[in-house]
């Protein structure tokens, strides 16, 4: 860079700094709550979350450098072209020799427009940035709605009323929780369910996830502490809700509705007491989007189901003659 020009460049930031001090100054008081504004956004961590209340501070910021810097550029053009026409510049003695920049005003605005540019590079920026946010945002909302229907709940592991006899063999395992949902899809285009679990208040404020139960195995109700009471086959007419969402395309507005059945696991803490342990539905699509509605508490009695459901009696068979055993360990 020459000696004029780096002059000139002085002699643009000298003007410009003054200038936007001077503003500053003057509206100090306002000037200090937006900076601890900021400050305190920053404080918090939660910078990046607040493109709303930052980006326009920015720009603000932005319009006030390129008003200055465009402010800038004409005084100090108005110095030169006054010290030309006087022949001698302000400051300097009037028999001192000096060398005008060339093309001053052109190389003044050019500095203000750089101002400019890098003035709107950093508001596209900010925009951009709230932009993509507020998408974010909009995106992770809850992919789906839950409705709950039906609720049975076990009181314990193994005196059960339901279970899933396992083919060709003696073993059943109890049922702990059936339940029958309904998921909508809420966002605003078609989704594909990854996984649904349901889970289950313990102590210390504790959710276990329950185990989801096969449902390509005969469901069975009856009592296997007593024998020769007998069996029914039940049918549950809704179907179920793992099945229906297996690599299915779920339509924006649509729903699906079906049943789960779940077991409690065996190392499973109860909270204690004669009240069912609170429930809840954790629902995540393809996207990473999840959705966890806590549920109210079940109501506990078998006749609950019966309005939902159809047992068929099954000749032949007595529980008591088969092994309960807990799921996965058949």
């Amino acid at each position: 860079m020459s000696t004029r020009t780096h002059s000139l460049l002085l002699r643009f930031l000298r003007v410009f700094f003054k200038k936007f001090l001077e503003t500053m100054w003057d509206g100090y008081f306002d000037k200090l709550i937006v900076f601890l504004t900021v400050l305190y956004f920053v404080g918090q961590g939660i910078f990046a979350d607040k493109w709303e209340v930052i980006a326009p501070l920015v720009w603000g910021v932005c319009a006030i450098i390129v008003g200055h810097g465009f402010a800038a550029a004409r005084e100090v053009s108005k110095e030169i072209q006054e010290a030309i026409t006087k022949g001698h510049p302000k400051g300097f003695a009037p028999d001192t020799p000096v060398a005008y920049p060339l093309l001053y005003r052109t190389r003044l605005y050019a500095i203000a427009g750089l101002l400019l540019g890098a003035s709107g590079y950093v508001s596209y920026r900010v925009w951009d940035a709230s932009k993509e946010q507020a998408a974010n945002r909009e995106s992770h909302k809850d992919a789906v709605t839950i409705t709950q229907g039906t609720v049975w709940q076990a009181d314990d592991f193994f005196h059960g009323t339901f279970f899933v006899r396992f083919n060709a063999t003696k073993n059943i395992t109890p049922i702990n929780v059936m339940a029958d949902y309904a998921i909508t899809n809420v966002k605003g285009t078609p989704i594909m369910i990854k996984s649904l679990s349901l889970e289950l208040l313990g102590k210390h404020n504790t959710w276990w996830t329950l185990v989801n139960l096969p449902t390509t195995q005969p469901i069975w109700n009856g009592n296997p502490s007593i024998p020769n009471s007998g069996v029914g086959l039940l049918v549950l007419p809704e179907g179920f809700l793992m099945d229906k969402i297996a690599n299915v395309e779920l339509p924006k507005g649509a729903s699906l509705r079906g049943w789960m059945l779940c077991q409690i696991p065996p190392d499973y803490l109860a909270i204690g007491g004669s009240d069912s342990a609170p429930l809840r539905l954790r629902v995540v699509d393809t996207a990473g989007d999840e959705t966890v509605q806590p549920l109210e508490k079940p109501t506990v009695g078998v006749n609950v189901l019966f309005t939902e459901m159809k047992s068929f009696p099954v000749p032949n068979e007595d529980l008591a003659s088969y092994a309960v055993i807990a799921y996965g360990s058949q």
